[in-house]
């Protein structure tokens, strides 16, 4: 199975740490890559053996979109692992652009009031309006939303009035 991950920044902290945790899992029986927008450590990551690492040198997510739009278009994957909002939003984008068949599992990881993002998102035609609208759309493309909590799913579910959230915690491995 051919498998994508999409990550916005590699940095050593919290969701970039859990999706290579992941990437690590399932190059185990899989041809995986990590599409990285930037790479905050310069580190050239050790975990390179097992899977395929691109970094775009791209800071802002939405500067990923050309890039993943021909990756799709030439890449028949089966899977893509997305994480964060904008990332989401970006990774979907490509999907149907695309039309790439993959079936998609976009995370979301930070109570949505707590980012800037959505801070006015009831103020008809301001930024996080037109964010928020945006994601309930785009994110429709997503076979899967997931949080990592139980907590943060009924959150995203009632933020955005849904039932398609569900909690899968972060893998940890020994």
């Amino acid at each position: 199975m051919k498998i994508l991950l999409v990550i916005s920044r590699y940095s050593l902290a919290g969701v970039p740490l859990a999706q290579i945790r992941l990437a690590d899992y399932l190059a185990k029986s899989h041809q995986v890559t990590i599409v990285c927008g930037y790479d905050e450590t310069n580190s050239n990551l050790i975990y390179e053996s097992k899977y395929k690492f691109i970094n775009l040198g791209k800071q802002r997510s939405l500067k990923m979109l050309p890039f993943l739009f021909k990756y799709l278009l030439k890449n028949d994957v089966d899977l893509i692992f997305s994480s964060e909002d904008n990332t989401n939003i970006v990774t979907n984008l490509a999907a149907i652009f695309s039309w790439s068949k993959a079936k998609i599992s976009s995370s979301s990881r930070v109570h949505p009031l707590d980012k800037e993002a959505y801070k006015n998102y009831k103020k008809i035609f301001s930024k996080s309006w037109f964010f928020f609208n945006l994601y309930k759309i785009i994110s429709k493309r997503s076979n899967v939303l997931t949080t990592v909590s139980d907590e943060q799913a009924k959150i995203y579910n009632d933020f955005f009035k849904t039932n398609r959230y569900e909690c899968v915690h972060n893998i940890a491995l020994p």
